[in-house]
């Protein structure tokens, strides 16, 4: 009897873990689509209306872009250089390293002028939304495998359990 508790403790685990990596990767999904609204947003508003990037970073965008621009502006107003804090903000994003990468190079960007702000921002939500769009085609396919794996390999160690 305690065996098969055992087993479906270990299932449990497994479905837990699969629970985990799913959530991580609709995180990161989120993560993609804030981002990138909040530089289009931002892009526009330096394009049309010449707002300061003190300015910008105030602004509400959605709850991950946020949680990313809050930290750069905690940086800033701890006398950190705009690259500096925008490159420590984005080493804590939830993305892959590649993603992570294209966003902290955006922060040397910055201290340009219009034109090149207005080009870096565009590239790195253009970036972005590209990465969403094809994590998002690609979706099903790796819950599923997540799923099949974590299940299998739960039942496995639990029939070695028995």
């Amino acid at each position: 009897m305690l065996r098969w508790f055992g087993m479906l403790l270990i299932v449990c685990g497994g479905l837990l873990t699969r629970q985990a990596l799913v959530d991580e990767m609709r995180r990161a999904q989120r993560i993609r689509s804030d981002l990138a609204a909040a530089f289009e947003a931002m892009e526009a508003e330096v394009r049309l209306l010449l707002t300061p990037m003190p300015a910008l970073l105030r602004r509400t965008y959605g709850v991950e872009a946020d949680a990313f621009l809050r930290g750069v502006s905690v940086r800033l107003a701890c006398g950190t250089a705009l690259e500096t804090a925008w490159r420590d903000a984005a080493e804590g994003l939830a993305l892959p390293e590649a993603e992570r990468m294209s966003v902290a190079t955006l922060g040397g960007r910055l201290d340009s002028g219009e034109e090149g702000v207005c080009a870096a921002l565009a590239l790195t939500a253009s970036e972005l939304r590209r990465d969403y769009d094809r994590n998002e085609v690609k979706r099903g396919e790796r819950e599923r495998l997540t799923t099949s794996i974590c299940i299998s390999i739960s039942l496995f160690l639990g029939l070695l359990l028995l």
